[in-house]
């Protein structure tokens, strides 16, 4: 089986949920090429700029990088002007886009998306005007033309079905994983103080890692955090991760309110060191496709408090003190709850780690690669 796939998130040098997501994928999907029963398999990997570093070690020896520039790298028109007539010349088995896009024009083989969630159909005044527009008109165009859709939570896919119509028997749902080589307790003393030391970090806080947009809630966070502090709440809440859109007012929020330090964007090594330095884990978005920090974080050990609301259940199961996003009371009552209940905190550790074992990249990639095969055998919808 020869599988293209549209690769451009490997040239990202930040470490989005989507880039995280196709990553692990591809590096996962290449590790299963020499186990007994999977065929033969042969990878081959298309950017719009060199692929990152990282990305090429993971894949060292066993999937092949083509770079195909292009102006305007996230372009959808770099689908059909330059991937598509490169893999016709290939013939591969089966074209794979992990992106929310599919080819205009028609192909003699299969053709899979990847669909993260309807965010921008839900909050769309979360989202600047061209990039909702964009995702509108792509993701619409993707899901009918695709043979399959993947999705990647129960949530999301029953967006998708009531949303565009689709037959159930074309949606389907591969979790992702997290490393659990990088994402797991730390038990180095020398490590924890270096990271706490480079940003200043104080001995007790809540920690939030994601990017500063509107849909991830920080405004009622600051509010609930303000509410619990003004309660006598004592531990800080440090903010992690990068400005991306419409977070001018969020920015000014973290500012005025006591108690708070944001870090901006943190390399991806410092994130595991700073999940087990965290007292607790907050994440309270509106709409999430998955919720990535949420299992990072309970790999890590560290308890969380997370929304209840789209796909973060199905995530955090019984693991985490699930609330409503929009009830700033609540939100502030349980960040003192758990402030003030070490036997809480130790008991939600324990299950956060239980549950964040059942959820892996190789099983991620087992489960895309069945897809391809089902397709391939000539079960189309």
């Amino acid at each position: 089986m020869k599988i293209a796939v549209d690769a451009r998130c490997a040239a990202d040098q930040g470490r989005t949920g989507t880039h995280t997501y196709v990553l692990n994928l591809l590096a996962h999907m290449v590790r299963l090429r020499e186990e007994p029963g999977t065929g033969r398999l042969e990878f081959l990997y298309y950017t719009s700029e060199p692929p990152c570093a990282d990305v090429v070690d993971l894949c060292k020896n066993i999937a092949t990088f083509v770079t195909l520039p292009f102006p305007w790298r996230r372009n959808r028109l770099w689908v059909d002007l330059r991937l598509l007539p490169c893999v016709l010349r290939e013939r591969p088995s089966i074209l794979f886009l992990p992106n929310h896009v599919a080819p205009l024009l028609p192909t003699p083989f299969p053709v899979v998306t990847t669909i993260f969630d309807l965010a921008f159909l839900r909050f769309p005044e979360h989202f600047p005007r061209r990039a909702r527009s964009t995702l509108k008109r792509n993701t619409a165009h993707a899901v009918h033309r695709a043979d399959r859709v993947i999705t990647i939570s129960e949530a999301t896919m029953r967006d998708l079905l009531k949303t565009y119509g689709l037959p159930a028997q074309k949606v389907v749902v591969t979790y992702p994983g997290v490393d659990h080589n990088i994402f797991k307790p730390c038990v180095e003393p020398s490590a924890l103080q270096a990271v706490r030391e480079r940003y200043g970090l104080p001995e007790a806080f809540f920690l939030y890692v994601g990017a500063l947009q509107p849909r991830k809630n920080l405004r009622r966070l600051l509010q609930a955090y303000a509410m619990a502090r003004s309660r006598g709440l004592e531990w800080s809440l440090v903010v992690a991760g990068p400005r991306t859109w419409l977070y001018e007012d969020i920015v000014a929020a973290l500012k005025v309110t006591p108690g708070v330090r944001y870090l901006d964007y943190v390399p991806f090594a410092d994130l595991p060191v700073l999940y087990n330095l965290a007292g607790a884990f907050v994440y309270v978005p509106l709409y999430e496709g998955f919720g990535l920090p949420v299992l990072e974080a309970m790999a890590c050990g560290t308890p969380v408090i997370t929304s209840n609301v789209s796909s973060l259940p199905e995530v955090a199961g019984d693991a985490a003190a699930l609330v409503d996003p929009y009830d700033t009371e609540a939100i502030a009552w349980v960040l003192q709850q758990l402030a003030g209940d070490e036997e809480l905190r130790r008991t939600m550790r324990e299950k956060g780690l239980a549950r964040a074992k059942s959820f892996s990249w190789e099983r991620c990639a087992r489960e895309t690669l069945s897809v391809f095969e089902e397709i391939i055998r000539g079960v189309r919808h």
